[in-house]
């Protein structure tokens, strides 16, 4: 069977925050009331710390064999096997009820447990290319499957992940989100920077860009007497609800503060711990490098894990935690960015 290629293939499978808990726990529960939808809460936990795109491994679920029984997936009433190491799950807490060393396979009672598995099955990456195409991976995985079960599997992604909606609130930065910013405009643009549509916020600062395709935007809040602020929305969930911060120009440029220099721009965001302990006191370092010149700039998040990068010139940064903190992976965490206006750029980050 040729290798299937969507309308917004190749999916990313390693976006492992491409779909929320609660997205997750619906949609099982709508396949198959025995399924809490607090299932999904379980399930996203371990594809965000693991790499694996959920919509892909919920795919697989439902189609496979080997979850549930008797060849129905997770139509059936128990959570069934998956072929997984039995080291693997008690190093990620996953409960189990029975496992079969000889064949490595461990059966599950907790569905959450259960999805949780096939999460980390997939996240053996020295078997699974999550980099390559779908089909190549399900043939790994399912030894050679019928036709029906490459397409169920398509299906079923493209359902899950073809739009996604974007809303917020824009509010004054510094005002501890008690001051809201109406008439603000919002653009809406592609990765490329092209306009795509532009908005205002209403008198409670909020605004709706309603359904999009699945892709990477960039969104930008702009109104006089304030700074642009830029967030780049690249990996997104099915539904976006967006906090963006306008910087008053009266305070940056007060000379006790930092004034914006021509040509350069902030880069903030926030380092969030959803998978290991809240920061607590920890202090976590950050350093931006400039791609082109190579120049570093560092900074500390503070308590609760915000940090900001002062007057950094426009171009492509690799922003980077030099904490090691994501003891699963042992690596340090870095993201790719680009600050292309003058302005402030949000780049948050999910450990």
């Amino acid at each position: 069977m040729a290798d299937y290629v969507g309308p917004r293939a190749p999916y990313d499978l390693t976006q492992g925050d491409a779909l929320s808990g609660p997205e997750i726990g619906t949609y099982l529960n709508s396949v198959n009331p025995n399924i809490p939808v607090s299932a999904g809460d379980k399930m996203a936990k371990y594809c965000t710390l693991l790499n694996v795109n959920p919509a892909f491994a919920l795919a697989i679920a439902e189609a496979d064999s080997s979850t549930g029984r008797a060849g129905v997936g997770m139509h059936h009433k128990n959570p069934g096997n998956t072929k997984i190491s039995y080291r693997r799950l008690e190093e990620l807490g996953i409960g189990h009820s029975s496992y079969r060393a000889g064949q490595n396979f461990a059966a599950f009672d907790d569905w959450g447990d259960g999805f949780a598995a096939i999460c980390v099955t997939l996240a053996n990456y020295s078997y699974y290319n999550l980099s390559g195409n779908v089909n190549g991976i399900l043939r790994t995985y399912a030894g050679n499957p019928n036709p029906n079960y490459y397409a169920g599997v398509n299906r079923l992604m493209d359902r899950l992940l073809a739009n996604i909606t974007a809303s917020g609130v824009v509010y004054e930065d510094g005002t501890a989100k008690t001051t809201k910013v109406p008439e603000a405009d919002i653009a809406l643009k592609a990765a490329d920077g092209s306009l795509l549509q532009v908005i205002k916020t209403n008198e409670a600062g909020g605004f709706d860009l309603g359904t999009l395709t699945r892709n990477t935007y960039i969104i930008e809040a702009s109104k006089d007497g304030y700074l642009n602020f830029i967030y780049a929305l690249n990996r997104p969930h099915q539904n976006n609800i967006l906090e963006l911060t306008l910087v008053s120009k009266a305070d940056i440029q007060d000379t006790e503060k930092h004034p914006l220099l021509a040509g350069h721009g902030f880069i903030k965001g926030k380092v969030n711990r959803i998978i290991i302990d809240p920061l607590g006191s920890e202090e976590i370092a950050l350093k931006a490098t400039n791609l082109e010149t190579n120049q570093l700039y560092s900074t500390i998040a503070d308590k609760n894990g915000e940090y900001i990068f002062y007057n950094v010139p426009k171009g492509n940064y690799r922003v980077e935690i030099q904490q090691e903190a994501t003891p699963v992976t042992g690596f340090f965490y870095y993201r790719n960015i680009s600050l292309i206006n003058e302005g402030v750029l949000e780049a948050d980050f999910y450990l």
